[in-house]
């Protein structure tokens, strides 16, 4: 079986790290051959990763992100950039990842999905709301109203509301595809089965870990080890940047400022 990994970058942390997981972790598997494709060129270069654009479409692409609002809908390029490689490498699945960053369209997916099976792994709600990666406290796209947007500025950002046209683009692109999401969390499950995604195959597959590197250690000897009070209880908190409003760091200084005082207790 031969597959190919999508992703806007190949370095990275996010959602760039769980595909070259993902990547890596198939290649030690010889029924299986995997190649990683990235939708923007980067300085250092994965021996085995191919990529759609180099820098000399950088000029071009940004002309077509102003005329289609930073949402493409389409890139030809990039498409027929994708049918090649599924043609020279036998291809039966694409593997999709972030989709968003303007190096593919969503009716890309469309054209794609008549050639191989197409598995897409949501990293954040973008392919089910109007333009947003994360929608906050707005609900509108559960009810079909992915309109008269509240913030542009919300990742990806957009200049004027255009998110009712590529939220119901969206709905057309994904019937009868006969595509399988996978979300990394039941939240986000959820939250697919409350949108325009509830008549599409959805599998829960958690983010996996390497136990090679990561392994279960004694409490006990770890807090004695870095000294730390036995009686306290200790919280991590992890984040590729800590003032992005989307990790929530905000959200625990305040629930820990509300418990300043109150006893807590470990489960």
């Amino acid at each position: 079986m031969n597959i190919l990994i999508i992703n806007t970058y190949f370095e990275g942390g996010g959602a760039e790290k769980i595909a070259r997981q993902i990547y890596y972790g198939l290649g030690d598997d010889t029924t299986i051959k995997t190649f990683f494709l990235g939708g923007r060129a980067e300085n250092r270069h994965e021996q085995n990763a191919i990529y759609v654009k180099g820098k000399m479409h950088y000029v071009l692409n940004r002309f077509w992100c102003v005329l289609e609002n930073n949402q493409r809908r389409r890139d030809r390029y990039a498409t027929s950039r994708i049918l090649q490689i599924i043609k020279q490498k036998n291809i039966d699945i694409v593997h999709f990842h972030n989709m968003h960053g303007n190096y593919i369209g969503i009716k890309d997916v469309m054209e794609i999905s008549k050639h191989c099976q197409i598995i897409w792994t949501l990293h954040d709600m973008w392919a089910f709301t109007g333009h947003c990666a994360y929608a906050i406290q707005c609900d509108k796209w559960r009810t079909a109203e992915c309109r008269a947007c509240k913030d542009y500025n919300l990742y990806p950002k957009i200049r004027v509301d255009i998110a009712h046209k590529r939220y119901m683009l969206k709905q057309q692109i994904y019937a009868n595809r006969k595509i399988l999401f996978v979300a990394p969390s039941k939240w986000l499950y959820e939250c697919c089965k409350a949108g325009i995604l509830k008549d599409e195959n959805i599998k829960v597959i958690y983010n996996g870990v390497n136990t090679k590197i990561y392994k279960g250690q004694n409490k006990g000897e770890l807090r004695e080890k870095y000294s730390i009070d036995k009686q306290k209880i200790v919280l991590m908190f992890v984040a590729s940047q800590l003032n992005n409003s989307y990790k929530g760091l905000e959200v625990l200084l305040a629930a820990l400022e509300r418990l300043r005082g109150v006893p807590l207790h470990a489960a």
